[in-house]
């Protein structure tokens, strides 16, 4: 929910492009003052369970929270945060999220669990296929990419 008023002289917000701005925001007529909407981060992780197929968890990064830290409580298992690699970092604008997938080097006897109540994101699924894809490849690469409902648009930015 976006503030009403202005947190600096307390007159009303309108929406509009401020000068020097490119997009619609909130600010304040009055002072000035634009009031950002900052994405909230996502920290996750992919798991190989031995003899299975990976599994993805995240979770929103808690206050303060280590990118790695946020990825192993979303997965809950007993991984060290150097086996961890980055594979993406997504844009998801329909979430206001900006999420970074890491993969576990070393695989999980089982399968993790939940972290929480946190949905999943939509593309979760066409994730696991392209990881999947760079596994039987034999080169996984790391990733740049924007979320589209179920859909991810991912374009390589450091050779496998």
């Amino acid at each position: 929910m976006s503030p009403a008023f202005c947190r600096r002289c307390g007159s009303r917000l309108v929406s509009g492009v401020p000068e020097g701005e490119d997009r619609n925001r909130d600010h304040c007529a009055g002072c000035g003052f634009i009031e950002y909407r900052n994405p909230r981060v996502r920290a996750g992780c992919i798991v190989v369970i031995e003899g299975g197929a990976p599994v993805f968890r995240s979770t929103l990064l808690m206050p303060g929270e280590r990118l790695q830290a946020g990825a192993l409580r979303a997965v809950g298992a007993p991984l060290a945060e150097d086996g961890l690699l980055l594979y993406c970092a997504i844009t998801d604008r329909s979430r206001s999220e900006v999420s970074l997938v890491f993969r576990a080097t070393s695989g999980l006897s089982s399968a993790p669990r939940l972290a929480g109540d946190d949905p999943q994101p939509a593309w979760e699924q066409a994730l696991l296929e392209r990881f999947l894809a760079d596994l039987a490849a034999g080169a996984v690469r790391v990733y740049s990419a924007e979320a589209e409902g179920g859909l991810l648009h991912m374009s390589p930015v450091a050779p496998g």
